[in-house]
């Protein structure tokens, strides 16, 4: 058949169409019939549209490479899989690979990444990189940056990192903190990693906020430091603590021992420090505790641990390591200083530990130096040295008595001062004692003894009598002057002003201070008194008397003035006119009816009921006390201390 034109249908009765030496069947023709350009439709063949674009593809199979410049998923997910083996054959590898680069050119690039989300809650779409599954066989490992890579990135800046499903939040700097050169050793800014024997060396400083346990620290170095944190601001430093081990049912509490280094040859031990922190710099910070306890007895009847804090031993003709216990020095202008606690373990039920400062091998113990305060049971201790030393052979013991019988009206009692370690006292010793009636030594006796109490015949007694502050001791005997308008002082007048004893010579021609007046036939009175530059003068009542009669008179005679004592009174009735001191005469029927001189009664000093007593050069002291009538008393001793030692009954019959 030749050219066919103009024909609107064309029908092949045997189903091929023979085109030149190729043969078309109808089955193959209708691959191509109701096929949409760019678009796959079942059992029909594939044809690019205008921009060479294909879609839809279900499953694509190739054997050899396919030349994509990208890959990107229309569904869910975009899978590349291997081929899947049959028993026992390995899995289809997979290979995606940029195009080598030219001369200078770079290789091309390999990007695999999961859709792009749309909506503003759509997610974006995964991207896998996964192994074939094999059946019976071993899975294939993933791999990347093995052969060719020089550096593999795995994340961009917020990038969430997963391993087996756990998110990875350490960076890479902080990775990095893992490359170290060799296990068991420190590094700076490197992860600490334990070798084979779990052990870390080279380590610089390390500070904690909980318990470190260990079976021993030992200073590789020349010292070893525990130093409590430094406080910040005003804050304090912390606490540094060392404490043995409790004990466990009756087992002793663990003993705690910081020692220094030996020494070796003539080399000093090494010192053992322990100190609280450093306050930080603020103005008030107080620098850290420092406490050595031993370990808490947490058992009945278990006993507290000990505490050893002991400086190396010497050798040779080396000396021991000093051991110091130091509280944190302070920083601030007003900081304080951190404490030092010395304290034994406490003991639930059974006995608290002993603090023993000095106890075995000390030959002295030092507590202080010069400027320091120094406090006993919460109390500074004021006295130095010198003064405590002057308490050593002192009698403030308690001291002992030997009480003798009665004998003509006589008792002895001896006496033997201690000191304080309750031995006898070696030098000579005194006490003040007194008598009393209270066995507790609460009272003065009310009376003396009759006869006296006299120093025996070891020791001395020195009597402490009542002070007499004014008083007359001896009268002056007054009477009238050669010269009638005048008085006189007969004989020579004792007398205390102040504690001060005074005399005064027998003087005549006395005078009035002033010209006194009594009105006539009335009654008068004047008192005489004298001061402490033996100066007499005159005091009346009122500058002009008139009293009815005599004991109205002497009822109105005047107080001494302040640092005078009186010598007496001249008591006046007085005739017809007035009578004018140091004008009218003081003789009887003259111009006075009468004058009668009286001189003031005299002080006596009573026996005494108190002494100083001071022992023989052995601390013995005897006294004999002599009393007619009967009567209890007992001796109070009073130490230097002011502790009060009684003896036993002291009785008279």
């Amino acid at each position: 058949m030749g050219d066919v034109t103009n024909v609107s249908k064309l029908t092949v009765d045997d189903g091929q169409l023979i085109l030149g030496t190729t043969t078309v069947v109808e089955a193959e023709l209708s691959y191509l019939d109701g096929l949409t350009p760019g678009t796959v439709t079942a059992s029909k063949a594939v044809v690019v549209s205008a921009d060479k674009d294909i879609a839809s593809f279900r499953n694509m199979t190739a054997t050899g490479t396919a030349t994509l410049n990208a890959i990107t998923s229309g569904d869910a997910s975009l899978g590349i899989t291997g081929v899947a083996a049959t028993t026992d054959a390995n899995g289809g590898a997979i290979a995606i690979a940029g195009a080598a680069g030219n001369g200078t050119g770079v290789g091309g690039a390999v990007t695999l990444s999961g859709g792009a989300s749309a909506g503003a809650t759509g997610t974006a779409g995964a991207a896998s990189i996964d192994a074939g599954a094999a059946t019976g066989g071993t899975g294939a490992a993933v791999n990347v940056g093995v052969t060719n890579a020089s550096t593999v990135n795995i994340g961009g800046g917020s990038t969430t990192i997963n391993i087996n499903a756990a998110q990875l939040t350490a960076s890479a700097a902080e990775l990095n903190a893992l490359d170290i050169t060799a296990a068991g050793t420190a590094q700076a800014s490197k992860a600490l990693v334990v070798n084979s024997d779990i052990d870390i060396s080279t380590l610089r400083n390390v500070s904690m906020t909980g318990i470190m346990t260990a079976a021993a620290i030992a200073s590789a170095d020349a010292s070893l430091g525990i130093d409590g944190k430094a406080g910040a601001g005003g804050g304090a430093g912390g606490a540094v603590a060392t404490a043995g081990g409790v004990g466990h049912t009756n087992g002793a509490g663990g003993a705690v021992s910081e020692t220094g280094g030996a020494g070796a040859g003539t080399g000093a031990g090494g010192e053992a420090t322990l100190s609280g922190g450093m306050s930080g710099d603020g103005a008030t910070g107080n620098g850290g505790a420092a406490s050595t306890l031993g370990g808490n007895a947490n058992s009945t009847d278990g006993t507290g641990g000990a505490a050893t804090l002991r400086g190396g031993e010497g050798t040779g003709t080396g000396t021991g390591g000093l051991a110091t216990i130091a509280g944190g020095a302070s920083a601030g202008a007003t900081g304080v200083a951190g404490s030092v606690t010395i304290d034994a373990g406490a003991a639930t039920g059974g006995t608290g530990g002993t603090v023993t400062i000095g106890g075995t091998n000390a030959t002295a113990v030092s507590v202080g130096r010069s400027g320091q305060t120094v406090n006993l049971k919460g109390t500074a201790l004021t006295a130095s040295a010198d003064e405590i030393n002057k308490l050593n052979g002192a009698p403030i013991g308690t001291h002992t008595f030997v009480i003798g019988a009665e004998g003509g009206n006589v008792i002895n009692v001896g006496i033997q001062l201690n000191d304080g370690d309750a031995a006898a006292l070696a030098v000579r010793g005194a006490v003040r004692a007194y008598l009393s009636d209270d066995a507790a030594g609460d009272s003065v006796a009310a009376t003396a003894p009759s006869g006296g109490v006299v120093i025996g015949t070891d020791g001395l007694a020195i009597p402490v009598t009542p002070a007499l502050t004014n008083a007359l001791l001896v009268d002056g005997n007054l009477a009238i002057s050669a010269v009638p308008e005048k008085f006189k002082t007969t004989q020579t007048a004792a007398f205390l002003i102040g504690g001060v004893s005074h005399t005064k010579a027998a003087t005549d021609n006395l005078v009035f201070t002033a010209a006194h007046v009594i009105t006539a036939s009335k009654f008068g009175i004047v008192l005489i008194q004298i001061n402490a530059a033996g100066t007499v003068g005159t005091k009346v009542p009122l500058a002009t008397q008139a009293y009815d009669d005599a004991p109205t008179a002497l009822a109105a005679l005047p107080a001494v003035d302040a640092g005078n004592v009186s010598l007496g009174y001249i008591a006046i009735e007085n005739n017809a006119g007035d009578w004018t001191a140091n004008t009218d005469d003081l003789a009887d029927g003259v111009d006075v009816t009468t004058a009668a001189f009286t001189d003031s009664t005299e002080g006596t000093i009573a026996s005494p009921k108190m002494w100083e007593l001071v022992s023989e050069s052995d601390g013995d002291i005897d006294i004999n006390i002599t009393e007619a009538g009967a009567a209890t008393w007992y001796l109070i001793l009073v130490n230097p201390t002011g502790t009060l030692v009684p003896s036993a009954a002291i009785t008279f019959t």
